[in-house]
């Protein structure tokens, strides 16, 4: 899975100058606008229809209100990577969104802030079947019409499920992939006939995409690749339990998060030949059910922040909600292999939900509350369960109080919104 695929009529460029030179393309006003929310709006019928399906939206944290980002209508998007308005967001990190399609389970990244005049704001990711819990795929006619359908074969949840399990991409899209963490900006591909050039001796990028996949925590399983492998690469140890990854990149490894405290420490600089060390830890932490484990890296210390979490209202009514309520963060001392209670990230701002956790600077964005946690919804499920309510905004570890996002309208929100950092 090393060799580049020719990603069809794409011209392939994963070099460290075009990320470069890509950055220089972004739009200015996205990058001093900061954090944003993304708002995945749902298309309307031909007959609702209004500009707003011309537009991406977001919502400005240093403006305090929703904007838009037209779109390329003219984008040529290539037969299996399709659009991200009919798509599932499966994860955000570096600027880069991922989507997974439930037609046809195409994966891919996407970039909404890039200069779509020069360069493909997407990247398309290895198929799904190469995924180390994905066995097969079949394809077939419809008995009951002349479409094809397309099914998906897949292990068992765990060591006492070792039957296969058959799902439609739909299904497979919706809860399969549990995390996905790019180690830096990709390189984009430019566009045919663009003026910039770059030389094809140009090194290849070095970003690493590494994803958590499966259905239930007992089956979840690693793997890895880079933009421009043909398949996924399997991680030997399993990924029982695993509930959260990082790319730490002042030691250059991912860490991946465990429910039976430990961290493990992954070094994929040679993809051929992954190494992993366990690092068993302790921890005092409140002991409450319903908790959310982040890792996040903040002026070169590795962190954990825990989300606690309550439901409320009866289930199955549309006054269910689940509301967090209280956040503590923890830093990691390699030395005493220990979590040492944080009370205080000075001028920092973490950022957490399903995207890939990140720490900035509120001296660097003076919208931004200092010493506070701005959280999004626990998790991309919380899609399929259309009366549950948003849960995000700013947890202040000042006076441990939450203040909502008041401005913004989630009415008519199809998608859980997702943290996007428009930066390369």
């Amino acid at each position: 899975g090393r060799a580049a695929a020719p990603f069809l009529s794409m011209r392939c460029c994963f070099s460290e100058a075009a990320a470069a030179a890509a950055a220089t393309e972004l739009d200015d006003e996205a990058r001093e606008r900061g954090p944003c929310l993304m708002l995945h709006r749902p298309k309307m019928s031909e007959s609702e229809s209004t500009d707003d399906d011309d537009y991406y939206h977001f919502f400005s944290l240093a403006e305090q209100k929703e904007l838009r980002i037209e779109k390329n209508l003219r984008l040529p998007w290539q037969r299996d990577l399709l659009s991200p308005d009919d798509a599932v967001c499966v994860g955000s990190s570096h600027g880069w969104l991922a989507f997974i399609h439930p037609r046809n389970c195409s994966l891919y990244l996407f970039n909404p802030f890039i200069d779509s005049s020069s360069y493909y704001p997407y990247l398309p990711l290895p198929p799904i079947e190469t995924l180390p819990s994905v066995i097969s795929s079949n394809r077939y006619k419809s008995s009951s019409s002349s479409s094809m359908v397309t099914e998906y074969v897949f292990n068992g949840d765990g060591p006492y499920d070792l039957q296969p399990h058959v799902v439609t991409p739909e299904q497979l899209s919706l809860d399969f992939i549990q995390r996905l963490v790019l180690s830096s900006a990709p390189s984009p591909i430019l566009l045919p006939n663009s003026h910039h050039r770059h030389s094809e001796s140009e090194s290849k990028s070095n970003c690493t995409v590494m994803a958590i996949q499966g259905y239930k925590s007992s089956d979840y399983k690693l793997a890895f690749c880079k933009p421009g492998d043909t398949s996924w690469t399997s991680l030997d140890e399993c990924g029982w339990a695993c509930e959260d990854m990082l790319y730490f990149s002042k030691d250059q490894l991912f860490y991946t998060l465990y429910q039976l405290d430990f961290l493990r420490a992954w070094d994929l600089r040679n993809p051929d030949s992954p190494k992993s060390s366990v690092i068993k830890f302790s921890i005092d932490q409140h002991q409450y059910y319903n908790v959310k484990r982040y890792l996040a890296e903040s002026s070169g210390d590795l962190l954990m922040v825990i989300r606690y979490y309550s439901y409320h209202g009866t289930y199955g009514t549309e006054s269910r909600s689940i509301k967090t309520f209280l956040f503590h963060v923890y830093k990691f001392d390699f030395i005493r292999k220990e979590w040492v209670d944080l009370p205080s990230l000075g001028d920092r701002v973490l950022f957490v939900g399903s995207n890939c956790s990140v720490s900035l600077s509120a001296l660097d964005f003076p919208g931004l509350i200092q010493n506070s946690i701005y959280f999004a919804c626990l998790d991309n499920r919380k899609i399929y369960k259309p009366l549950w309510r948003h849960d995000f905004g700013v947890f202040n570890l000042e006076d441990n109080t939450i203040t909502h996002f008041d401005r913004c309208d989630l009415n008519n929100i199809q998608l859980p919104p997702v943290w996007v950092i428009p930066s390369l």
